[in-house]
């Protein structure tokens, strides 16, 4: 059993009983249909399952921190109030969430659809079903939809009218039902006009990212300086135990991680954009389109697709760095007639092993099936897709460029601030114990065996601190010597826990 069936399973129970529910946001009329439709669940369900969440986790959390923490009872109350609430949220929006990241998988090949489509249409007879013809073009993407819609063609063809059925199929992309009522409202007749096509809800959102990315790194990089500070002052006022703080160490680490992915990894996938990965991999991709835009203007030519390829490959050649074998191979098939071109597609789909690549390769394919002579023309849109896409990635990365003196800044101040004032907590606790600081060593070895214990588990606990902070701040602004500076940082760091500790140990 799946978490998604267990999910749905427990969310259920509470289906005949009449208690409140929590909800955390406001789910429109499509959302709850979606919910029925696609998990045969209320939306009810789950929010009264979030209730029985909710005070689970208060009474768990409550339990632990009282056992094993010395904080007084309004801070245990305070943090188990939050983590309870954040273990909510989650829990109640989990279906919510996944329906976005599908319809984000269809978001993503819309434009592909459109454009190929669009060309569906201007070759289909007049008397042609075209609305058939549609259905089965989505049935061969591999979407999220796809056996709906194979289900769907059963349908019609056990007498139902395609049109009605159309309009009642719903899915995960609120932009791809758009589509089909535009569709249905001009019956399937195709536009003479040239359609340009405009951005989605997923070029929207990821603009809204563009604009939000400065606040939500503001917000990492203030996490990544004052959890280890704040935690600083708790030890050196005895609020927790030392110990306790080693145990937060992992806490601390995923929690950075989390914000490293949802706050500043943009979650949206756009087919042209390809900014979480190397520059090696951008140069490659760049070099993917270029030749397309090549392969694109041999076929202007009315010359066939395999000698549109070949003349490509022979006058981008010495260009290619990082496709050059792989188109090489395939261009030697060709000229040996060891493979059809579509054939060709195929193994160049598998050789490659990408899905961004796989997909705009498959799109290929069927446009050219479908009408070699205009192919060239969409080959064209479907590069101007990728390119608007392009552009909103070095709009990102001129905002992450940007962000990499406050990264070195925060990453320079880090060291000096925690070596400092880390220093300062064993000497601390010298005061509070009335150690005398000229038999100290002695002290150590014979009666008090903790105190050392305790300044290694301090400098442990904030190397380590340093050591995290340093590697996401880093990761954030896309460095490439992390390791380097990460090493310097925690040199850096000791020296000043050294120089703090003895300079204040000396003046007791």
């Amino acid at each position: 059993m799946n978490l998604n069936s267990t999910y749905l399973k427990f969310c259920r129970k509470f289906h005949n009983y009449k208690i409140p529910g929590i909800k955390f946001k406001e789910l429109d009329i499509r959302i709850k249909k979606l919910y029925k439709n696609f998990y045969q669940i209320e939306e009810g369900d789950i929010n009264k399952a979030t209730l029985i969440i909710l005070i689970i986790s208060i009474i768990s959390i409550t339990w632990v921190s009282l056992v094993f923490t010395s904080f007084n009872i309004f801070m245990i109350l305070l943090f188990t109030f939050i983590l309870s609430l954040c273990i909510s949220y989650f829990f109640n929006l989990r279906l919510y969430k996944e329906i976005n990241k599908e319809g984000m998988k269809i978001n993503s090949i819309l434009h592909l659809i459109k454009i190929y489509y669009s060309l569906i249409e201007k070759s289909l007879s007049t008397d042609s079903d075209r609305v058939l013809a549609f259905i089965e073009l989505v049935r061969d993407f591999e979407m999220p939809i796809s056996k709906n819609v194979i289900h769907s063609m059963k349908i019609i063809q056990e007498g139902t009218n395609p049109e009605m059925h159309l309009r009642r199929i719903k899915t995960f992309s609120q932009d791809f039902d758009n589509y089909i009522k535009e569709l249905l409202l001009r019956d399937f007749i195709p536009q003479n006009k040239f359609e340009q096509i405009e951005d989605g809800s997923l070029e929207n959102s990821f603009k809204v990212f563009i604009k939000q990315l400065e606040s939500r790194l503001s917000i990492v990089f203030f996490i990544g300086i004052f959890f280890p500070l704040g935690t600083c002052f708790l030890i050196l006022f005895q609020t927790i135990n030392i110990l306790l703080s080693l145990i937060l160490i992992p806490i601390y680490f995923l929690v950075l991680n989390y914000m490293n992915r949802k706050f500043v990894k943009s979650d949206i996938f756009l087919i042209g954009l390809i900014s979480d990965y190397s520059k090696r991999e951008k140069r490659r991709f760049n070099e993917f389109i270029d030749f397309l835009k090549l392969f694109s203007l041999n076929l202007q030519k009315n010359i066939s697709p395999e000698v549109a390829y070949i003349n490509a490959f022979s006058r981008q050649r010495t260009h290619l760095k990082f496709l050059n074998s792989d188109l090489q191979d395939q261009s030697l098939n060709l000229v040996n007639f060891s493979y059809s071109f579509n054939e060709m597609i195929d193994k160049l789909k598998n050789q490659i092993n990408s899905f961004r690549y796989s997909i705009i390769l498959d799109v290929l394919k069927k446009i050219l099936e479908q009408n070699p002579l205009a192919s060239s023309n969409k080959i064209m849109e479907i590069i101007n897709v990728l390119n608007s896409h392009q552009k909103l990635e070095k709009k990102l990365e001129i905002i992450i460029r940007g962000e990499k003196f406050k990264a070195f800044l925060y990453l320079f101040i880090m060291p000096f601030l925690l070596g400092i004032i880390g220093g300062l907590i064993p000497s601390f606790y010298i005061i509070l114990n009335s150690v005398n600081i000229e038999t100290i060593f002695q002290i150590l070895v014979d009666q008090n065996i903790n105190f050392i214990v305790n300044i290694l588990l301090i400098f442990v606990f904030l190397i380590l601190c340093v050591g995290i902070s340093s590697f996401f701040f880093l990761k954030i602004v896309n460095h490439h010597k992390i390791y380097i500076l990460i090493i310097i940082t925690c040199i850096l760091f000791t020296l000043l826990f050294m120089i703090s500790f003895l300079n204040i140990s000396y003046f007791i």
